[in-house]
């Protein structure tokens, strides 16, 4: 008999121990003046950035996405940061371009074919830059 334990009480299951922690029901009690803090990833900005501003300016007239800074700037903002960087832009116009998730509705047409300009446009600005069918050929 050991005296650090009770011998009437069962030895706890880890397994059952854990599923039972991990089921059992939570209650969450706020006061009126408690904050609550959001943990939820950061929601990127939706205005459009000088910086993203000042690329669309640089780009040629007929490929500067204009109805796309003013509908959807985070989606600008974001395409202006990926655009010095090949591998980073390629992914990104196929995560706008291509729906892999299902269930989506799309852009507008004339925000598509901004898109679309700009990624056919793409490679004469970085003419060093193979493609992907290019490699593979």
């Amino acid at each position: 008999m050991s005296i650090y334990r009770d011998n009437r009480r069962a030895l706890p299951d880890d397994v059952v121990d854990f599923a039972k922690r991990a089921t059992k029901p939570r209650t969450i009690t706020v006061s009126p003046n408690a904050v609550l803090v959001s943990h939820r990833k950061a929601k990127p900005l939706n205005v459009l950035l000088n910086t993203t501003a000042a690329w669309v300016q640089n780009l040629p007239l007929d490929v500067q996405p204009r109805v796309l800074c003013g509908r959807f700037p985070r989606i600008a903002n974001a395409l202006s940061s990926a655009w010095p960087d090949p591998e980073t832009a390629r992914a990104y116009f196929a995560e706008l371009l291509v729906d892999c998730r299902g269930g989506r509705q799309g852009f507008p047409g004339d925000v598509l074919r901004e898109l679309l300009a700009l990624q056919a446009y793409y490679p004469i600005e970085h003419p060093h830059v193979a493609d992907t069918w290019d490699r593979a050929r």
